[in-house]
């Protein structure tokens, strides 16, 4: 995918973080399309793909160092290859650390771009140097960034700027969240303590509930408040040195899983972690920590508990290979689509849905219908989805008489707009 590409793909994608997230993890089917399904599936794919990859597979492109004091001058040296996502992914050097978009993050706080006179503070300044489908060496300076010339940074209000940032640019705007310390390589020294970044990034230091997040699409699992697991964490990993991959060494045996969670504090930063718990090794911010069995075994059988809640997906009860029929109504607009493919576009719904956890609503909520959605393997043999737009513009659903509401996060009514236009009538 060429820069060209990319560039219009997201021009056109406009959603929240978590509708790339969900997007990219549920156009991964491996039939054979026709070229415009196939064109339109690897430009969502890239984009989604650049947007929420996990900050642990980084490549060294976006570890440049920050730190003046370690590194060389800095020097651009040629264009990145045209078909490396890396080089697109979005980040900002200032300050000595790196600030990364995170869709771990941004769904826990139900991250809210829609009205930026209420979060954007006071003005940091703005991007300088554009590192977009660049190859560099040395030390970018501050207000470096792989997002156009003039994009203007700001604190956001009730946040340290330490925690996050947000970048203003016409209609795409992120809140970036400090990540890592920017050092020259991976191997280098990061030299700072879990508990130095938890006094960076939040102002009440006590880690007082852990969320387990899915492995696969980043979505929310369940939440802990379990004694015994804040105390191990608050006690026995704040003292802990954050190691480079060559202080970490080699562990022995590979781990075959990971347990993404996120430390929550009482102000509402968030610390993302990810726990491997065959090695007793966790990565967190942008290094490697050891922790103990004991705790390793207290995330283990957090992993082992699951979801919380179901997904709207179980409730409707179709598995993707017996879809043969699908039918799209947005009640707003008046139109009606029968897919043409109805496994593709009930695959990406699918993803979409599955990124939200629901719960049965015990009285009626208030709402406009908005979409239906009829699925199954035939016009004879299907079930019926409606969807409503609530008061507080947050959608909810209606299956077989029954009501269930999203337990965290948002879906609106525009992520299915978005939806419609690219996955359902091609």
């Amino acid at each position: 995918m060429n820069k060209d590409n990319y560039n219009k793909a997201m021009d056109k994608i406009k959603a929240s973080d978590e509708f790339k997230s969900r997007i990219m993890t549920s156009v991964s089917s491996e039939q054979t399309r026709k070229n415009r399904f196939r064109f339109n599936k690897i430009i969502a794919v890239a984009a989604m793909f650049a947007l929420i990859i996990s900050s642990v597979y980084f490549t060294s492109i976006l570890r440049n160092p920050v730190d003046k004091h370690t590194a060389g001058e800095f020097k651009i040296t040629g264009e990145a290859d045209p078909n490396s996502q890396m080089s697109y992914i979005l980040v900002l050097y200032l300050d000595g650390y790196s600030y990364e978009d995170s869709g771990w993050i941004s769904y826990s706080i139900n991250e809210n771009l829609e009205n930026m006179d209420n979060i954007k503070g006071e003005k940091i300044g703005e991007v300088t140097l554009d590192l977009k489908g660049k190859t560099y060496e040395g030390t970018p300076p501050d207000f470096s960034s792989t997002y156009g010339l003039g994009t203007q940074i700001y604190e956001v209000k009730g946040v340290k700027r330490e925690n996050a940032v947000l970048m203003v640019s016409g209609e795409m705007n992120h809140i970036l969240y400090r990540s890592r310390k920017a050092v020259a390589s991976e191997n280098d020294p990061i030299g700072l303590t879990v508990e130095e970044v938890i006094h960076m990034i939040s102002d009440a230091p006590i880690i007082s509930s852990v969320e387990l997040r899915n492995e696969i699409d980043g979505s929310w699992m369940r939440t802990s408040y379990d004694n015994r697991l804040l105390e191990l964490l608050n006690r026995d990993i704040k003292d802990r040195d954050i190691l480079s991959y060559k202080e970490m060494g080699t562990p022995d045996g590979e781990p075959s899983y990971r347990i993404p969670v996120n430390l929550m504090f009482g102000d509402g930063a968030v610390l993302h972690m990810q726990v491997y718990p065959e090695t007793n090794i966790a990565y967190i911010f942008g290094g490697y920590i050891n922790i103990s069995e004991e705790l390793a075994n207290r995330f283990e059988e957090l992993y082992r508990l699951g979801n919380e809640y179901s997904k709207i997906t179980d409730i409707v009860g179709y598995e993707l290979s017996e879809l043969g029929y699908f039918k799209f109504a947005n009640h707003m607009t008046g139109e009606e689509i029968i897919s043409p493919d109805p496994l593709w576009s009930g695959e990406v719904l699918y993803g979409m849905l599955n990124y939200y956890s629901v719960d049965e609503a015990s009285s009626d909520l208030d709402g406009n219908l908005v979409i239906t959605v009829k699925m199954g393997e035939s016009v004879e043999s299907s079930k019926e989805l409606e969807i409503y737009e609530g008061t507080d513009k947050n959608l909810f659903f209606k299956v077989d008489g029954k009501i269930y509401k999203i337990v965290k996060g948002s879906l609106q009514y525009k992520d299915l707009l978005i939806y419609q236009e690219n996955y359902t009538s091609y």
